[in-house]
């Protein structure tokens, strides 16, 4: 089972995530929020920038920072992958037991 878009990695995933939850941010800021180096996020927010998921525009306060956003595109895939999300976490959670799985979730909650 895929998110609903093979050509989106689970970096463009949660970093288009985050730009929903906030709808604007730098990409400082952003790279912090997903837990991605610099170096990282710059090649994140290149590819989706070259498909027109995400745009970006100088911060009105500071030239050295730059905000980004979802496009119209970016936003309507990410509406869509997030519809999916629930059962990706099903099938990915499906070989653990009951306990294992709340285990396992209480235990990714303390390094989110």
């Amino acid at each position: 089972m895929t998110i609903g878009d093979p050509n989106i990695t689970p970096t463009q995933y949660s970093s288009m995530v985050k730009l929903h939850e906030y709808t604007e941010l730098s990409q400082n800021h952003l790279g912090r929020l997903v837990g991605m180096d610099k170096a990282t996020m710059q090649g994140v927010v290149r590819r989706l920038k070259e498909r027109r998921l995400v745009d970006s525009r100088p911060h009105p306060g500071d030239a050295r920072r730059t905000l980004l956003s979802l496009t119209t595109d970016g936003n309507r895939l990410i509406t869509k992958l997030l519809v999916n999300g629930p059962a990706v976490s099903r099938e990915t959670l499906k070989p653990l037991n009951n306990q294992e799985q709340r285990q396992l979730l209480e235990l990714l909650s303390k390094i989110v």
